[in-house]
Formats: structure tokens, C-alpha cells, sequence
């Protein structure tokens, strides 16, 4: 009889040992699992940042009414020139085409919205003259420009200016003439008002510069 109880006890000790650690696994479980759901909700999602488009910019344009006139060029564009290579080196957008009704070989163009009251005469597909007229604030490299009186074409340039009626329709001009052989084919008019100060001028080469009505 008292080894039927020791067996009982004994029984009785593994089932509550096997209970208690049971009890201890669940416990152990429904911790990890709390300590994870906390952990997951802590993590800061990451998150990719785009950078932000960049734009570019057109450069500015080469031709500005600060350029001045010369024998042979205004600022970056070139006597000689065709309209292509004057477009990429003024920075502008030349309009303008040739109308045969008007002529076979002759037509103008402008450069963009900015040079106001400047236009460009082509050739036979070449620029050959710049015309500036009001409101142009174009000056030549020496000052002479739109506005300015006789007597200072007279003191800008002294030893080459002269008289020259024959390059307008009507009424007094004065020419600039250059003394070096190679610009003997170069010419800048200044068309003058009844009060002496100019109201437009134009240079060119030989003959284009010459023509008084332009292209007509």
C-alpha cells in the first residue's frame, strides 16, 4: 500500500512539473510575440527621396543693344555671314525670307524682340548690310549713333567723314570712309534731318551699301 502512494506522488509531482512548464512556454510565447508587434511598430519606414529636377537655362544672347556698329560687324554678327551663322553666333532667332515679288536675291531680316529697329539686308544668301533706325539705341564703337548732331560725326571723325547726298532718296547724309585699302569696300551712311541730327544710318560692303532704296 505505501508503494502504491510513492507511485501516485511520484505521478502526481510530473504532472504538475510537465504543467508548470506548460504554463512557462506560453508565458514565454506571448511575450516574444508582444515584444515583436512593439518592435515593428517602432521601425521608421524608409523612404526614397527623389532629387529634384533641375532646369536648364538658355544662355544669354550674344547680341544686345549695347553692341556697337563697326566697318565690318554689330557686336558678334559678321558682314559676309549667311543668316544661319549670324542666328548662332548673335543668340537670336532671325526672321525674314526672300519674296520674289519684291526680289530674286535680296530680302532683310531682324534679330529676335531685342534689337528694336535693327534689320539685316542678304545678298545672294549673305549679310551685306545693318540698317538702324529709330528707336534703335545701337552707337557705333566711336559714340555716333541715333540722335547725334553733325557736328559731332564732325568731331568723332574727323579725317574720315564727308558729305554724301547721293546715299539718300533726299535731303544731307554724311559717309564715313576708311583709309586702310582693305576696308576700301566699306561703308557707314548717317541720314541726317532737316535739323542736322541723324535719324537713322546704315553699314555695309560695296555695291549693297549703296542701294537707296534698299532691296526695291
Amino acid at each position: 500500500m505505501r508503494t502504491a502512494w510513492i507511485l501516485i506522488g511520484s505521478v502526481s509531482f510530473v504532472l504538475a512539473a510537465c504543467s508548470s512548464s506548460s504554463a512557462d512556454d506560453s508565458s514565454t510565447s506571448t511575450s516574444t510575440q508582444a515584444t515583436l508587434v512593439t518592435v515593428a511598430t517602432t521601425i521608421t519606414p524608409t523612404t526614397t527621396t527623389v532629387p529634384p529636377t533641375t532646369t536648364t537655362t538658355e544662355p544669354p544672347p550674344a547680341l544686345t543693344e549695347e553692341a556697337h556698329v563697326t566697318l565690318r560687324s554689330l557686336g558678334p554678327v559678321v558682314l559676309g555671314m549667311t543668316v544661319d551663322e549670324a542666328a548662332t553666333a548673335s543668340g537670336l532667332t532671325m526672321t525674314g525670307a526672300l519674296n520674289p515679288e519684291i526680289s530674286d536675291n535680296c530680302y532683310y531680316v531682324t534679330a529676335g524682340p531685342t534689337m528694336k529697329g535693327v534689320s539685316f539686308m542678304v545678298f545672294d544668301d549673305l549679310i551685306v548690310r545693318i540698317e538702324i533706325d529709330e528707336p534703335s539705341v545701337v552707337t557705333t564703337r566711336s559714340g555716333a549713333g541715333i540722335g547725334s548732331t553733325k557736328d559731332e560725326l564732325l568731331s568723332f571723325y574727323p579725317d574720315n567723314i564727308e558729305e554724301t547726298n547721293e546715299a539718300v532718296i533726299e535731303g544731307e547724309a554724311m559717309g564715313f570712309v576708311p583709309n586702310d585699302e582693305s576696308d576700301a569696300t566699306y561703308r557707314i551712311f548717317f541720314e541726317l534731318d532737316d535739323d542736322g541730327v541723324v535719324v537713322r544710318y546704315r553699314v555695309g560692303i560695296k555695291p549693297a551699301v549703296d542701294f537707296i532704296e534698299g532691296c526695291l
